[in-house]
């Protein structure tokens, strides 16, 4: 009985190695992303104060 290779030859192990780094890069601009979001939703969530009575006037 002739046992047949799992991978045809000239062919790799086939793990999802290659994966890794599109998944990694996927996380990271996620991370920017939302960062960014957070950034711009605190800056449009609190306006500049604004000072009364610190005309100049007495």
């Amino acid at each position: 009985m002739k046992v047949l290779p799992r991978y045809p030859a000239g062919f790799g192990r086939i793990d999802g190695a290659d994966a890794t780094l599109w998944i990694l890069g996927g996380a990271g601009v996620l991370v920017v992303v939302g960062i960014g979001a957070g950034v711009i939703a605190r800056l449009r969530a609190a306006p500049e104060p604004e000072q009364e009575g610190n005309d100049g006037t007495g």
